[in-house]
């Protein structure tokens, strides 16, 4: 609970920094490109500003803190009656599917008991079981910097406008998807108003969960991630306290 007591303080850090991003007004703004060869113009927009490095490595200390919350609650157990036998194979198991779980992971934690194999079973720590907890895992082991993205918030404050337009066309990133520098918004004819665009910026990790493509807030993912680490820590304080022989209970949270 102290990893995830540090990690508490830096998700406070991201939010702070997340807000002083997207909120500053240097981050991006829009611009109007013309398409003569299509008589077609558009509003792009152009980042100025690169998502902060201290934005990014406070989300990976509190990332790197969760997923090590987990590894000692597993050395935790595996020390209930004395210093395991294999000590460097004592770690939180979490696999990329369910055959490299119960194929790759099983001689690892079966070490730790009987009791150990099926409360992990139950919590189903691979892609495609529980996608929170390998999205913990996964994006605790990415590249830092191809981590975060920036998207379009789906807000009131996205939005467009532009008096008698005769045909226009959107980009759906500027509703809760992933924005490139140069990406096109809003599309209209060569001879119709400019498009005056407002758009609210949000940072977002890059995937995550079964709906890969969208990106989900980092702040309220990592506050997910903490939730579920939480959940885990009191779940094994309540099944492990006690003798190997002790019957395996599934908590609530898990179902």
């Amino acid at each position: 609970m102290l990893r995830v007591k540090w990690a508490n303080k830096r998700i406070k850090k991201v939010d702070v920094l997340a807000h002083n991003y997207v909120n500053g007004g240097r981050a991006f703004r829009i611009e109007i490109a013309h398409d003569q060869a299509v008589g077609k113009k558009r509003a792009i927009i152009k980042f100025l500003e690169d998502i902060p490095d201290d934005l990014i490595a406070e989300t990976h200390a509190a990332l790197g803190f969760l997923r090590a919350s987990l590894d000692a609650v597993a050395w935790a157990v595996a020390n209930r009656f004395g210093a395991p036998k294999y000590p460097k194979n004592v770690s939180f198991p979490v696999a990329v599917s369910q055959k490299a779980f119960e194929v790759g992971m099983q001689g690892k934690i079966r070490q730790i008991g009987d009791d150990w194999v099926a409360f992990v079973a139950m919590l189903k720590p691979y892609k495609g079981g529980n996608d929170l907890l390998y999205d913990l895992h996964d994006f605790n082991n990415a590249d830092k910097h191809r981590t975060l993205t920036r998207v379009g918030q789906n807000s009131d404050v996205a939005s467009f406008s532009a008096p008698i337009i005769g045909e226009t066309s959107f980009n759906v990133a500027m509703f809760g998807f992933a924005l490139g520098d140069g990406d096109m918004l809003v599309t209209v004819g060569e001879f119709d108003p400019d498009p005056i665009v407002k758009l609210q910026l949000g940072i977002s990790f890059c995937e995550v969960g079964p709906e890969a493509i969208r990106g989900n807030p980092v702040v309220s993912t990592l506050k997910a991630f903490t939730g579920l680490c939480e959940g885990i820590i009191d779940a094994t304080r309540s099944l492990f306290q006690y003798a190997d022989n002790r019957p395996v209970r599934v908590p609530k949270w898990i179902t």
